[in-house]
């Protein structure tokens, strides 16, 4: 059996970083830190971020499309 779960300890640029990217492929990600305001501000980053990449990978130019 795999483990697909990881924890990042730290919700600020490095933290929410790698949460995004953990996330982005598939694992389950526990974000920690004692600021329950930097855990607000990461979940929002992150949701951002995520919603970035997807819509890069849908984009019409990456998919080598002439707009």
């Amino acid at each position: 059996m795999i483990n697909r779960k990881v924890s990042c300890i730290g919700a600020g640029t490095i933290g929410h970083s790698w949460a995004t990217l953990f996330s982005w492929h598939g694992l389950e990600v526990n974000l920690y830190d004692e600021d329950e305001e930097a855990l607000d501000k990461a979940f929002n980053l992150i949701k951002s971020n995520l919603k970035i990449l997807w819509r890069y990978i849908e984009s019409p130019l990456r998919k080598g499309k002439k707009l």
